[in-house]
């Protein structure tokens, strides 16, 4: 058995140096101008910029994977399926991976519901009624949502077929040529229902109802790739399309964005705030972030699209790293209820303040990344003049501030009770809040040429 389990962990391993080697020639080769293609595959400033966000959080997650395994085995005094638990874990990065790199917009919702199963199989792998039910509502309210998606597709491609009948592909290098040309009525239906179908994936409300159940009941490494990834996967599905369609749809695509961003976010405040269980919180804190960038390209001037891409990235490192420390907790005190949850700082000082850091900078304070980002958005929002919805969006990410604000009291300084064992020098979340100080206080110019080439893409070009 112990031999078992070490030949799992070394596939995993192996597989996690793959991943790291293809994400990082990929990404080099790109912004180095030596390598692009527009054939059945797409390596633009978009996908590529996706791309290397998969290869950074896939890494991390997958490093502190076989960790968490080992304690939970400890935990629950029993042996778990390693080499099936890394098969399914790999199967879902490669899918994300398809997702952002296919050129075809009709396999890339394939891909996209590849995810959905994927992942599905990860969120029920430690079966019982609660992981059985978030799964089985996962599966049923996304495929739903990717089912209006699929209808949405279709008519795109009737408003494509009207415009160019002889050798139309559904390619979107080619699309994207005849994005000033398509019948508005067509494209105008086309949008809501795939906005509507992404947008359930992506966790936005008021088609969020999965996604609390699915992050909370999933393994801690899953719910960081769910929220870190997956998420971002079903965004940038979304951010082709209204490439394609905002130079004909203009202010009626923004204005979607912006009012399911502003809901999201308005839904996430009370649940928060209320919350009783650590991953549910975070859960819900991932739906308010998803507002945010949905927020920020509504608005869409080049200020709120660089504060979107950059607030996907440093969302996705924070969250998953939220997540994996929420993982910890729980193995350690045995519980996902905050009121049984005291005096992280007193108990464990260096893990406690990593955690504590990272809900700092998830809730945007400064000088933490997230808060530039966010900066940004405020500020493109009011360059745009969309004064009434920028009220609304600093008084709802300072509801939230508050509401994780709270929490922190008695997560971090409550009353001590120290149980069970936590990571003594948790090194992966002590290295991902010094990227996050590094961001928003500097931004590195490779950082900014990738983000710009990814916002070009968004504003309807191939870059």
């Amino acid at each position: 058995m112990r031999t078992l389990k070490r030949n799992s962990d070394y596939f995993h391993y192996v597989l996690t140096i793959f991943w790291l080697i293809f994400g990082s020639i990929l990404t080099y080769s790109y912004y180095s101008g030596n390598f692009s293609t527009n054939g059945f595959f797409l390596t633009d400033g978009l996908s590529v910029y996706f791309a290397g966000i998969i290869t950074l959080i896939g890494t991390i997650v997958s490093l502190a994977t076989p960790s968490y395994l080992t304690r939970e085995e400890k935990l629950h005094n029993k042996t778990f399926n390693r080499f099936r638990f890394y098969l399914y874990y790999h199967l879902f990065l490669a899918t994300m991976y398809f997702t952002v790199l296919v050129n075809n917009i009709g396999i890339t919702w394939v891909a996209i519901e590849l995810t959905t199963i994927v992942s599905a199989l990860l969120i029920a792998f430690h079966p019982n009624r609660y992981t059985l039910e978030a799964a089985w509502k996962y599966l049923i309210i996304c495929t739903v949502g990717i089912a209006f998606a699929l209808l949405g597709l279709f008519i795109l491609y009737r408003a494509a077929s009207l415009v160019n009948p002889v050798s139309l592909t559904f390619r979107f290098s080619d699309l994207i040529f005849l994005k000033d040309k398509l019948n508005y009525d067509l494209l105008k239906l086309s949008f809501i229902f795939i906005f509507i179908g992404y947008g359930t994936k992506i966790g936005l409300a008021p088609m969020h109802t999965w996604l609390p159940d699915a992050h909370s009941q999933a393994p801690s490494p899953i719910s960081a790739l769910l929220s870190g990834l997956l998420l971002n996967s079903a965004m940038y599905a979304l951010m082709r399309i209204y490439a394609l369609s905002h130079p004909v749809l203009g202010g009626v695509s923004e204005n979607l964005f912006i009012i399911f961003g502003l809901i999201s976010m308005a839904v996430a405040i009370p649940f928060i705030v209320i919350q009783k269980d650590l991953k549910r919180l975070l859960a819900y804190s991932s739906i308010e972030h998803m507002g945010i960038i949905s927020f920020a390209l509504g608005v869409f001037n080049p200020l709120a699209l660089l504060g979107a891409l950059l607030h996907t990235l440093l969302h996705s490192l924070a969250k998953s790293l939220a997540f994996l420390a929420a993982g910890d907790i729980v193995l350690g005190f045995k519980t996902r209820n905050l009121l049984r949850i005291h005096g992280l700082t007193k108990s464990y000082p260096l893990f406690g303040y990593s955690f504590v850091f990272l809900i700092l900078a998830l809730a945007g304070l400064p000088p933490f990344g997230l808060f530039s980002s966010e900066f940004n958005i405020g500020l493109g929002a009011s360059k745009a003049s969309k004064i009434y919805p920028l009220t609304l969006f600093i008084l709802f990410i300072s509801l939230i501030f508050l509401g994780l604000i709270y929490h922190l009291g008695q997560l971090g300084w409550g009353k001590s009770k120290k149980r069970g064992s936590l990571p003594n020098i948790p090194y992966l979340y002590l290295a991902g809040i010094f990227l996050l100080l590094i961001v928003g206080v500097y931004l590195p110019a490779p950082l900014v040429k990738a983000i710009n080439l990814a916002v070009a893409v968004v504003k309807g070009g191939l870059e």
